[in-house]
């Protein structure tokens, strides 16, 4: 068997992602089921706890796509006659557009000299840690100021004057 569960990777540790069902039909001790992670990876028993008695997955911690897209586990349920059925599970994380953009400032000048046509005043990088689509970044600025937004190499924008600046205007 495969169970297979999708969910964004913004949900709140302790979620509750999917629960497991093992039957046997033996009877008292014989057919008591028990669930654990079979060759568990270290990765997967800091991210997910396992539920012995229930068969219930959930979170340990964040989830983050960045890190890690799908998790893949096995898990077995063992009856207490020492009989165990196995199932794979399949945890896949959903992209979220929960990372700010970032600004890094290469060059800046505060002091501008007036009467220079187009000085420049920055030049910097924009970034986005998320992925796909949610990793794209607008870079603007308001249009009625005297400055212009050039974008040069990939992510890198350089800020300059649109003329001369006089500083009585």
């Amino acid at each position: 068997s495969e169970y297979s569960v999708s969910v964004p990777e913004n949900i709140p540790v302790g979620t509750r992602l999917l629960m497991l069902t093992a039957t046997d039909p033996d009877e008292g001790i014989n057919g008591k089921l028990t669930y654990s992670f079979r060759n568990e990876e270290e990765k997967i028993s800091e991210t997910f706890q396992l539920d012995s008695n229930l068969g219930e997955i959930s979170t340990l911690q964040s989830l983050d796509y960045e890190e890690s897209r799908f998790y893949l586990m096995e898990v077995v349920a063992q009856d207490g006659g020492a009989l165990v059925a196995s199932a794979k599970v399949v945890v896949t994380v959903q992209d979220v557009n929960d990372n700010a953009p970032e600004l890094t400032m290469s060059f800046f000048i505060s002091l501008i000299p007036e009467n220079l046509p187009e000085i420049t005043v920055a030049v910097f990088s924009v970034s986005d840690a998320d992925s796909g689509h949610n990793q794209q970044v607008i870079c603007s600025i308001e249009n009625n100021l005297p400055f212009l937004l050039r974008p040069s190499v990939e992510n890198f924008y350089t800020l300059v004057t649109e003329g001369a600046l006089d500083r009585e205007s």
